[in-house]
């Protein structure tokens, strides 16, 4: 069996509470949460796997609650669900081409 290893280099600045791979396997969407104090907000990260099997960061948007759960819907859209009860279905052009109007 062939194993290519892929390396991750990425920390949240919130805990982490769901992880999904998209199903080409070159697009992960991190939810994660930040309920200290006053602030229960929290984020969705994308990642992308390079040429040189590394993760790199290519989008960050903060939410004003925080994630529970994301999961990939099909190859352009992602479900999240929030811990004010909110369910969200987002493109994901919004986050991978951010200056594109379209």
């Amino acid at each position: 069996v062939m194993t290519s290893e892929i390396n991750v280099s990425f920390k949240s600045e919130r805990p982490i509470d769901s992880i999904k791979l998209s199903n080409d396997k070159k697009l992960m969407v991190v939810g994660s949460s930040n309920l200290n104090g006053n602030r229960w907000d929290g984020s969705i990260d994308f990642l992308q796997i390079t040429p040189t099997n590394q993760w790199q960061l290519v989008s960050s948007t903060v939410l004003g609650s925080g994630v529970c759960s994301v999961d990939f819907v099909d190859e352009s859209r992602i479900s999240i669900g929030c811990d004010d009860g909110n369910i969200y279905i987002l493109g994901t052009s919004k986050f991978l081409n951010p200056n594109d109007t379209n």
